[in-house]
């Protein structure tokens, strides 16, 4: 089986495309995020795509090209995620993303913004009073 990434026509900018149109597999807010199955047959139809005749090849070449793909997009997502984060603590503004597919991938920044206000809860009423209670 060839990999993959030895194919020249392998597009990422395509593969980018492909994820985002399956929110499933990058939006922890989407109602079938936790659902395994959703995300199983999210990532087969990705491999469809990408994967010459992928229904008429064997489990286990599929296995295999699924898993790559799957490895292609944490490798792409993480490498941006890093990215965000060093231009954050940097103090460098959105423009400096130097990540060669950063605009392509700006759809996972909505992700991450509903997490942070998700996860956040507002000072408990002693928090709040303990704070006006202090002398500056």
């Amino acid at each position: 089986m060839m990999s993959i990434s030895d194919s020249e026509e392998f597009n990422v900018k395509c593969f980018i495309e492909e994820v985002r149109k399956r929110p499933e597999l990058w939006d922890s807010s989407h109602e079938e995020y936790k659902n395994r199955e959703q995300r199983q047959n999210a990532w087969l139809d990705i491999c469809s795509v990408f994967i010459q005749g992928f229904k008429e090849k064997e489990t286990e070449e599929q296995l295999i090209g699924g898993r790559e793909l799957q490895q292609k997009w944490k490798y792409i997502r993480d490498a941006y995620t890093r990215q965000v984060r060093l231009a954050a603590l940097k103090g460098l503004g959105e423009g400096s993303n130097k990540y060669i597919y950063g605009k392509y991938l700006r759809f996972l920044n909505v992700s991450s913004m509903e997490n942070k206000r998700r996860n956040w809860s507002p000072p408990s009423t002693s928090e709040v009073s303990a704070s006006n209670n202090v002398k500056t």
